[in-house]
């Protein structure tokens, strides 16, 4: 996630989103997930790819309501 951040940060937007869609897909039930998905949105709306970026801004509230994760 402070990776993912860090290249934002940089305007390194490719390496960003490279680095958040990596960690989703080893990583996909941490309770940072909804946040990776924010980071990876932004990252994808700099880039330009708006509609991608809306699809992943949906996901959070459908797997982690309240961004408080679902049943541990």
């Amino acid at each position: 996630e402070t990776v993912v951040s860090h290249f934002l940060s940089r305007k390194l937007y490719e390496s960003a989103e490279s680095r958040a869609r990596r960690a989703l897909a080893e990583y996909p039930d941490v309770p940072a997930t909804p946040k990776l998905q924010s980071l990876l949105a932004r990252a994808l709306e700099k880039q330009g790819k708006k509609e991608e970026a809306s699809g992943i801004l949906k996901a959070p509230g459908e797997k982690h309501p309240a961004h408080g994760g679902g049943k541990r």
